[in-house]
């Protein structure tokens, strides 16, 4: 019995212990939310957030009433606060709060849409939907004024909702199919593909893919938002619905290819592609057989590669991509150092090409090949004719933009302007190398490679042939190895404008509690609702990128002043103010966040400062969250399984900066040291080593900066230019800085 009562005694403290220890955890819980010290408000704001996330919706109002305190912020938290109250479904406290919003906030666009969004969309026509629709048009315009891109796709989806809702089928399903194209993976779009399928299953006409192109453009979508099987079947229904050997039958083939490469079925989709090329036409055939002759040469099978280029020629001389072709079979003689048959093909080329940009590319490689001999008066003379159509070019492009012309006239135009510089920059270094200066040029008075670099260096003083050519010594280099500023410095109130301190305010305490939508949101709405008519575009501009770099996303202050560096969109008023404030352009450009991380990889990876920071910011615009569709990650894109490679611990995160630079620097500093310069290195750094030493391979003894013009991909190739002209600009950068600093201290 004494022993049963002692048990008895001991579950029952036990028992306390339970409860004493619950009470406490309950008190500590109790003092965390309301006795703790409390957060900054902006950082309430964002945990409120997580907690509507997580649909916990009493921790979220409790933070909530934590954010209040700063007024700098408060219309953010009454949209948050409305939020709360829809999730809650407590629908009418929600509507209040959203109209309590002002005009003059930046948070009004989405509390005007969330208000039409909570109205509901009108069923029938009438006076609500006029409402409505008047109420969509101006928020649409909003939306765009303030670059509200996230706001644009829930809104075109009221706007399809309505349609539906009012029986107008057939532009519902059309804007529901724009937004599954222009917002892949947004919640709108998965939301318009749920529609597209009810219209479908309720037998609506108007939904349904009446026709094989509806099909194929069916199965297109699917393909981009990644529903391979959904894809695979959607195409295959298509196919069944037409005749085999037909051209919708090939077109239908050839997206089937593309979901089958998706889905890693290689040897099927290879097995199709063959089936089109062999039974295809113009549209299909060619398409096809092009594909698989450039499959071929990127791995160097050049006996089968020719013989189908043979083909090539036989079925498909009309075709559109013959010029394609045609370059191809030149750039493979070239390799095989058949020079003088790749001269022909080349010469061919540049005078019956159909499109100005290969007759171009046809004399680029043309100069190239008497390069690769000595022959520096032929290769003079054909950059020559290559910067002379490049020019013709730029003028009719600039002809086009004026008359009011397209975006595909400004990519056009910028292409041309990249290859009039290219053209330029190879005839300058022909040159350099004869004496025979005065007779290079097809015309009279040629001009000498100084003259030539001059003019690259005023025309794009910080582009890649510009920075090359002061690089190879064909410009006199800046005494302190600084590049040149332009005429006259701007004061920085000349450039940038002032912004208030209450927005400067809320940018900050929204930023540092790492609300960066938000302050990219305020960033946008200032410069779309505030009188800035007395800005200058260029001013405007460079004002948004310096507050995006300081508050919000630096990649995006990057890419805004980015555009300011590029002289083809510059009309003749523009540009002595951009020459003025280029030291600001610049410093906003090319930005070294992480310095002292940057400076301690360099040092213990035996590298210049200058490469690291060129490289992370062509990699990821120093994002250290950035995460490509290849999934590399961070400041350096490392691949785990590169990182892993290079010394990646258990448990280490490739987002921490100082593991990232570390590892990739690491990574680069192997490349170079097995690839032997840096240009080889970064090549295999972005393309992998196997495809760098097939380049190596096919042209060896060769300079390096040549060997750069003759990469295989195109996005290789601009990513080691890129990564070299960034290089040469922070090395400018620290040289001026270094230079400053051995001044103050004598």
């Amino acid at each position: 019995m004494k022993k049963i009562r002692n048990n008895r005694r001991h579950s029952g403290s036990s028992r306390l212990s339970v409860v004493c220890g619950l009470v406490f955890v309950a008190g500590a819980a109790f003092w965390c939310t309301f006795c703790a010290p409390s957060q900054p408000p902006a950082s309430a704001l964002a945990r409120a957030l997580e907690h509507i996330d997580a649909a916990n919706y009493d921790a979220a109002e409790r933070m909530l009433a934590a954010a209040a305190k700063d007024d700098t912020i408060a219309h953010w938290v009454t949209l948050t606060k409305a939020l709360v109250h829809e999730k809650a479904a407590k629908t009418g406290q929600a509507v209040n709060l959203y109209q309590k919003i002002a005009p003059d906030s930046a948070a009004y666009p989405d509390a005007q849409l969330a208000l039409l969004r909570l109205g509901g969309v009108p069923s029938t026509p009438g006076e609500t939907a006029s409402a409505f629709g008047e109420a969509a048009s101006k928020l649409e315009v909003l939306i765009r004024q303030a670059k509200r891109h996230d706001l644009a796709a829930e809104l075109a989806y009221l706007k399809a909702s309505a349609a539906e809702a009012q029986g107008d089928f057939s532009f519902a399903s059309t804007l529901y199919r724009q937004i599954r194209q222009d917002h892949t993976g947004a919640a709108p779009a998965i939301l318009a593909r749920k529609a597209c399928d009810r219209m479908r299953d309720a037998n609506i006409p108007a939904a349904k893919q009446s026709s094989v192109a509806d099909q194929i453009a069916e199965a297109q979508l699917l393909l981009k938002e990644k529903d391979l099987a959904a894809a695979l079947s959607a195409i295959q229904q298509a196919k069944s619905q037409v005749s085999e050997e037909t051209p919708a039958y090939f077109q239908a083939m050839l997206v089937e290819e593309k979901i089958l490469r998706a889905a890693e079925r290689r040897l099927e989709a290879d097995h199709v592609l063959a089936l089109v090329s062999a039974g295809g036409a113009i549209g299909t055939g060619d398409q096809a057989l092009h594909a698989i002759i450039k499959a071929a040469w990127n791995v160097n099978d050049y006996p089968r590669a020719l013989e189908l280029i043979e083909s090539f020629a036989r079925r498909f001389p009309a075709s559109e991509l013959f010029d394609s072709v045609l370059y191809m079979k030149a750039r493979i003689l070239e390799e095989q150092e058949l020079t003088a048959d790749a001269k022909a093909v080349y010469q061919q080329l540049s005078e019956q090409a159909r499109v100005a940009a290969d007759r171009i590319r046809a004399e680029r490689h043309l100069g190239w090949l008497y390069l690769r001999k000595s022959d520096y008066f032929h290769a003079a003379r054909s950059f020559s004719r290559a910067a002379g159509l490049a020019a013709e070019l730029l003028a009719q492009n600039r002809g086009a933009l004026s008359a009011g012309g397209s975006t595909a006239a400004f990519a056009s135009m910028r292409d041309a302007l990249e290859e009039k510089h290219h053209a330029s920059f190879w005839r300058a270094y022909s040159l350099a190398q004869t004496k025979e200066q005065n007779s290079a040029g097809p015309q009279k008075g040629a001009r000498s490679a100084g003259e030539l670099s001059a003019e690259l260096m005023q025309e794009q003083p910080y582009g890649y042939y510009a920075l090359l050519a002061q690089h190879k010594g064909l410009l006199a280099p800046q005494s302190d190895g600084a590049l040149p500023q332009g005429t006259s410095m701007a004061r920085p109130e000349e450039c940038l404008a002032q912004i208030a301190e209450p927005l400067s305010a809320s940018l900050e305490n929204l930023h540092a509690a790492g609300l960066d939508d938000h302050t990219g949101h305020e960033i946008e709405w200032h410069f779309a609702q505030s009188a800035q008519e007395q800005l200058s575009y260029v001013r405007r501009m460079l004002t948004r990128a310096q507050l995006y770099e300081r508050f919000s996303r630096i990649r995006k202050g990057i890419a805004l002043s980015n555009e300011l560096l590029q002289p083809a969109q510059w009309t003749p008023a523009a540009v002595e103010e951009l020459e003025s404030c280029r030291p600001y352009i610049l410093a906003i450009s090319y930005p070294r966040p992480y310095a002292a991380l940057f400076e301690k990889s360099a040092a213990e990876h035996r590298l210049p400062p200058a490469l690291l920071y060129a490289v992370a910011r062509t990699e990821s615009y120093f994002d250290a969250q950035a995460r490509s569709h290849k999934n590399a990650l961070g400041l350096m894109q490392l691949l785990p399984e590169t990182a892993e490679a290079e010394g990646l611990k258990p448990g280490d995160d490739l987002m921490v900066p100082e593991i990232n630079i570390h590892l990739g620097a690491k990574h680069l500093a192997r490349l170079i040291a097995a690839k032997g310069s840096i240009e080889h290195a970064l090549a295999a750094y972005n393309a992998g080593s196997a495809a760098a030493e097939r380049w190596k391979t096919r042209f060896p003894g060769i300079s390096t900066e040549m060997w750069t013009e003759l990469i295989g991909y195109p996005e290789t190739k601009n990513y080691v230019k890129k990564v070299l002209q960034a290089q040469y600009i922070y090395e400018s950068q620290l040289a001026g800085q270094n230079s400053k600093q051995l001044s103050s201290t004598q």
